[in-house]
C-alpha cells in the first residue's frame, strides 16, 4: 500500500490544505468537535469563577482545552515536517468487543451488581486485544474491581449494588 498526502481544497476561502498525516488530522477534528460540543452545552449553565465554580465551569474549560488540543493536533498534521501516514483500517472485531462490553456493563449493573458487571466488562473488553489471555483479564478485572469498590463504594459512598441482588437481596 502506498502512503501519500491528501489535498483538500476549500474554494470559499481560496485555500488548499495538504494533509500529510490523516490519522492525526481526523483525531484532531474529533477532539475539536467534542470540545466544541462541550462548549455549546456549557453555554447554557452558569460558569461562575475559579473560586466559586458554577455548573458550567468544568465542562466549559474541558471543552476549551479539548478543542484547542484538537486544533493543534490537526494543524500539526498539515505541517511539512509531519510524518506521511495513511489512516489505518478499522479493527471492527475489537471495536465490537469494547462497545459490547460497555453495553453489557450497563445492562447488568442493577441486577448483577458492580463486582460481577465489572468482571464481565473487563473479560469482554479484553477479547479485543490480539494478545488476549484469561490470566491477564482476571488480574485486570480483580484490580479494577478492587479500585472501584474502594473509590466508589467506600470512599464516595455511591449507592450502587455491589453484588447480585439474588444472592444478597
Amino acid at each position: 500500500m502506498s502512503v501519500s498526502t491528501h489535498v483538500v481544497s476549500i474554494p470559499l476561502l481560496r485555500l488548499q490544505l495538504t494533509i500529510r498525516n490523516r490519522k492525526d488530522f481526523l483525531a484532531g477534528l474529533l477532539f475539536a468537535g467534542a470540545g466544541l460540543f462541550f462548549l455549546v452545552v456549557a453555554h447554557g449553565y452558569t460558569l461562575g469563577t475559579a473560586s466559586r465554580m458554577g455548573p458550567g465551569f468544568f465542562p466549559f474549560w474541558v471543552g476549551a482545552i479539548l478543542a484547542l488540543f484538537g486544533l493543534v493536533i490537526a494543524a500539526q498534521s498539515l505541517s511539512a515536517r509531519a510524518e506521511v501516514k495513511a489512516l489505518p483500517s478499522w479493527h471492527w472485531r475489537g471495536l465490537g468487543w469494547v462497545l459490547g462490553s460497555a453495553a453489557a456493563f450497563g445492562a447488568l449493573l442493577e441486577s448483577a451488581g458492580l463486582v460481577c458487571s465489572l468482571g464481565v466488562l473487563v473479560a469482554l473488553a479484553s477479547r479485543a486485544s490480539e494478545d488476549f489471555s484469561w490470566r491477564a483479564a482476571a488480574g485486570t478485572a480483580a484490580a479494577i474491581v478492587g479500585i472501584s469498590l474502594v473509590v466508589f463504594v467506600w470512599l464516595l459512598k455511591v449507592e450502587i449494588p455491589t453484588w447480585p441482588a439474588i444472592l444478597f437481596g
